[in-house]
């Protein structure tokens, strides 16, 4: 494995132009993929991490730096460049997201496009978006949303100008934040409670372990299978009479045809095998795998229940998201409990003069840019016409989710943490009811929705992963937090022009839902929240409450009893739902084979197992990436090995 080095290594001027090189033909690669422009099948990369696509180009460079070395004699790049291409790819990938920036440019000319007399859109909240915020010019927005034009006429490049800048801006702004917090955090998670981090045990075991990884029997073993699967699948995609390995989710709910047992299918019941899913379910604690899963489990019970009693009739039951909210407040509570000497002496260095002590310059920064980032957020949001409490309220929440999907990351390891029931503006006017905002404080939350949707893609946990890996190579934390922020920009402007491009040529209009589901999300609630003011839900805040105390009563238990198996991260995740539905069998039967293999095997027998998932997830992500790629070279629709179609 890779080891420290004894003096601090900085990130090459060489890797971070690689990096640079790469990101628009990735950006082009998830963008047909995920907005399904053009040829390739639907496919969603930026919901699971690793992010595959980054996976695939890992491999393909470090096969290419071994073919270097044994051709030319030269040594190629570094193991710590090429961790670096990985740690500023992942951070830009993450922003080409139907969760993030992906979202962002589908709704800049959607309310421009789409307003008409029947939806009177003009009239209810038209006037609070400011012009220089989106694409105001519906002529020059034909193209966009009709194809068979061009990006490059100076109309389309003034028109989306000025919002594009904006934007960029305000991501990096953003990801500045959560990169401060981050540079706070990370000595308590990393070095102090020595979490785990899961997410990035295979890139490292690719580039800082050739000899072993690449030449382990178990390793290959895996990766054939895997491929083999994958091979097998993408030939019946093709050629349907080819059989084909059912390994992509199904739906249960024909087994369950009649009530209550029928409630089951609230929310959906899916199995699935994916290889994957497998693999990374393997590399995950053990407490919270079972967690996961039998919250989950417990949870379909309750419908049942629901079902039998009457519950069901409830507006809202079982209120899933709003238990998953409270949920996260107590275990954020507890969370700065247990860090709170870290926190004192962070903010003790904070007013201590420089000097000789480790670390005081960066939290000097990380806290100073903390507050710098956050500050100039709440003043554009104050100027775009949120209300200040409103503005610290929403911001608030914000962070909150950030710091829960980024230690779910980190301690968890799941690998994919959609949160779409529990989005800050949602769970905003769960909190204040939306008839007291008011439509102009409702337009600027819709406006925020496309870095709250969802989170499954958030930039502020392949930031600490980031810092995880720099600490364990040596690298120089400070220049790799610069590098960050540079890709972030960087990236911002990349992704408008390939995004813009794409769909000038193509039209979103030809495109997959979500070619313009980000417009349709956020417009469409927006119209909703104003046509039909709600009250503060009393229920919503019971809810809350219950989620609250149910997961400081896990907590408690796991202090005071060893053996206690149940972590409250499984409870919140198991209320998130989107995520478990597609792959709570996954982990049952990975959680199964590791307790067998902890139990009745050694060390050694672990560590083969070890090597064989990290086979299964390797070789789904590099066959499972080369159909992708030849769909959208070929611009003809392959298998796709995530998520798949729902098999009958």
């Amino acid at each position: 494995m890779l080891k420290p080095n004894s003096t601090s290594e900085s990130v090459t001027l060489r890797a971070i132009i690689i990096s640079a090189i790469l990101l628009p033909p990735n950006f082009y690669w998830l963008i047909i993929g995920e907005m399904e422009m053009g040829g390739g099948s639907y496919m969603l990369p930026t919901f699971i991490v690793p992010l595959y696509n980054v996976i695939f180009c890992l491999f393909i460079l470090t096969l290419l730096n071994s073919l270097i070395k044994k051709v030319f004699g030269r040594s190629g790049l570094h193991p710590t460049e090429l961790l670096s291409v990985y740690v500023l790819l992942s951070s830009a990938c993450s922003l080409c997201s139907i969760n993030t920036m992906g979202f962002l440019f589908t709704t800049l000319g959607h309310s421009t496009w789409f307003a008409t007399p029947e939806n009177e859109w003009d009239s209810l909240f038209s006037s609070f978006i400011p012009t220089w915020l989106v694409v105001a010019d519906k002529h020059s927005l034909s193209g966009y949303y009709q194809g068979n034009s061009t990006l490059y006429t100076i109309q389309h490049l003034d028109s989306w100008l000025v919002p594009t800048l904006i934007w960029t801006g305000f991501v990096s702004v953003l990801s500045t934040m959560t990169l401060c917090l981050n540079l706070i955090l990370r000595q308590q998670w990393s070095e102090k409670e020595k979490l785990s981090y899961p997410i990035i045990h295979l890139p490292i075991s690719m580039v800082g372990n050739l000899n072993g990884f690449f030449s382990s029997k178990p390793m290959w073993l895996g990766f054939s299978i895997a491929s083999i699967i994958s091979l097998i699948n993408g030939i019946s995609f093709l050629h349907p009479d080819f059989p084909s390995v059912p390994v992509s989710r199904r739906s249960l709910l024909h087994l369950f045809p009649d009530k209550p047992w029928s409630a089951i299918g609230q929310g959906g019941f899916n199995l699935s095998l994916y290889p994957f899913a497998l693999g990374l379910s393997f590399l995950m604690p053990l407490d919270l795998t079972f967690s996961c899963w039998f919250f989950y489990l417990i949870g379909k019970l309750e419908l049942v229940l629901g079902s039998m009693t009457g519950w069901s009739s409830l507006p809202g039951y079982p209120h899933h998201a709003e238990r998953a909210f409270g949920a996260t407040i107590s275990f954020l509570l507890l969370i700065a409990w247990i860090g709170r000497n870290h926190l004192k002496n962070v903010l003790s260095k904070f007013w201590q003069a420089s000097g000789k002590i480790p670390d005081i310059n960066t939290y000097r920064w990380a806290i100073w840019g903390l507050i710098a980032s956050g500050g100039s957020l709440l003043l554009f949001s104050i100027y775009l016409g949120l209300s200040f409490w409103l503005a610290v309220l929403f911001l608030t929440i914000y962070l909150l989710l950030s710091i829960l999907v980024t230690r779910m990351r980190a301690e968890l390891g799941f690998f994919t943490h959609p949160m779409w029931g529990i989005m800050a503006p949602e769970m905003t006017i769960s909190l204040t009811g939306s008839r007291t905002l008011g439509p102009k404080n409702l337009t600027v939350l819709a406006l925020y929705r496309w870095f709250n949707f969802g989170f499954s893609s958030h930039q502020m946990p392949h930031q600490l992963e980031a810092l995880k890996i720099v600490d364990r190579i040596g690298m120089d934390r400070r220049q790799v937090a610069c590098s960050l922020i540079f890709i972030t920009a960087l990236g911002g402007i990349l992704l408008a022009w390939v995004h813009l491009h794409i769909f000038y040529r193509v039209g979103a209009l030809n495109g997959g839902g979500w070619s313009r589901g980000g417009g349709n999300h956020t417009f469409n609630s927006l119209q909703n929240w104003i046509i039909y003011p709600q009250e503060q839900n009393p229920l919503s805040i019971i809810f809350m409450g219950l989620g609250l105390w149910v997961s400081m009563f896990l907590s408690i238990m796991r202090i005071r009893l060893m053996w206690w198996g149940f972590h409250p991260i499984g409870y919140i995740v198991a209320n998130l739902e989107w995520a478990m539905r597609n792959f709570w069998s996954c982990m049952l039967i990975s959680t199964s084979l590791k307790w067998l293999v902890l139990k009745y095997s050694g060390p050694t027998q672990y560590q083969t197992g070890l090597q064989f998932c990290l086979g299964l997830v390797l070789g789904d992500f590099i066959t499972g990436s080369l159909w992708n790629v030849i769909g959208v070279v070929c611009n003809f629709r392959t298998y796709s090995f995530w998520p798949g179609a729902y098999l009958p």
